[in-house]
Formats: structure tokens, C-alpha cells, sequence
């Protein structure tokens, strides 16, 4: 995740990267609500990725961006 910080989660859109996301920042609770919805999640699976809050409203699909971004190793 970004730098994390001690707001409340979700006011903001969650912005998922393949990348680093570099500067950016996230409430440790949004971390959370990420790291949970993606535990059983196939369009997860074998991927890494970092999560900062966006400037958009809360509720964006995390689906459609964790989708997009390729599986570990592959380019």
C-alpha cells in the first residue's frame, strides 16, 4: 500500500496499480477491506499489486482493476 494513515476508511475510491503506485497514501482500514475482499478472490490470485486512495467516491469496482493487471511472471 501507499503511506498508510489513521482516517476512515471508505470515503474515497481505492486505485489499484500493477506497479508501484509511488506517492500516494491510504487509510489502514481501506487496506484492510482490500486485503479481505481479495483473500477468495480468483482474479487475484498470483498477482501483486499496490493500493492508494483515489480522488473519486468509495464503492469503484476493485474487480475490473485487479483483472487488468497480468499475472505474476507473465508480461
Amino acid at each position: 500500500p501507499g503511506g498508510l494513515t489513521e482516517e476512515p476508511g471508505g470515503q474515497a475510491e481505492i486505485r489499484i496499480f500493477a506497479e508501484d503506485a509511488g506517492e500516494g497514501s491510504i487509510p489502514r482500514a481501506d487496506v484492510a477491506s482490500v486485503c479481505v475482499a481479495m483473500l477468495d478472490n480468483p482474479l487475484a490470485m498470483n498477482k501483486t499489486f499496490s493500493v492508494i486512495s483515489g480522488e473519486g467516491e468509495a464503492g469503484n469496482d476493485l474487480n475490473e482493476s485487479v483483472a487488468a493487471i497480468s499475472v505474476d511472471g507473465t508480461p
